[in-house]
Order: structure tokens, then C-alpha cells, then sequence
């Protein structure tokens, strides 16, 4: 099982819209998800990365990360601040 097959079993939100709120990128080493309007999201949990003017990332390594890193809050989160006008 890989870290994407986790993700659908978890139901994590299918968030169809046609907004961009979140990429994926796969590296050698980790997957992140960069959220464009990163920088405006609260991060209560301090699990966003990065320190530009607009976009953060969550860097997962393994899959426990998933839960840990309460990706499902961000996502959500994430999916609203693109949604605005």
C-alpha cells in the first residue's frame, strides 16, 4: 500500500471543484502538497512550510504523517481561502 492508496482509504475530501486550492508533487523522498494561498491559512498545528509571500507546504515522509500532520484540516481550509471572490 503506498501513501496515495492510504489517502483514498481514509476518504480524505474529494474536492471536485474546478478551483485550484492544492498541488501534489512527488519527490524522491517525501510527497508535498503546496497550497497556493498557503500563507493565509491559520496553522494551528504548525505543520505548513515555507516562508514566502503567498504559498506553504506540508511535507509528508511517511504515511502516519497523513493524521499527524491533520492534513484533512488543510485541505479543507485550503479549498475555502481559493473558493473566495
Amino acid at each position: 500500500m503506498n501513501l496515495f492508496d492510504t489517502c483514498q482509504d481514509q476518504e480524505l475530501p474529494r474536492l471536485i471543484e474546478k478551483i485550484p486550492f492544492c498541488g501534489v508533487f512527488s519527490h524522491a523522498k517525501h510527497v508535498s502538497l503546496e497550497f497556493g494561498e498557503g500563507a493565509s491559512l491559520p496553522d494551528k498545528h504548525k505543520a505548513l512550510e515555507g516562508e514566502g509571500k503567498l504559498r506553504r507546504h506540508i511535507k509528508l515522509v511517511s504515511i502516519q504523517d497523513i493524521s499527524a500532520k491533520h492534513v484533512r484540516e488543510y485541505l479543507a481550509l485550503a479549498f475555502k481561502a481559493a473558493s473566495k471572490p
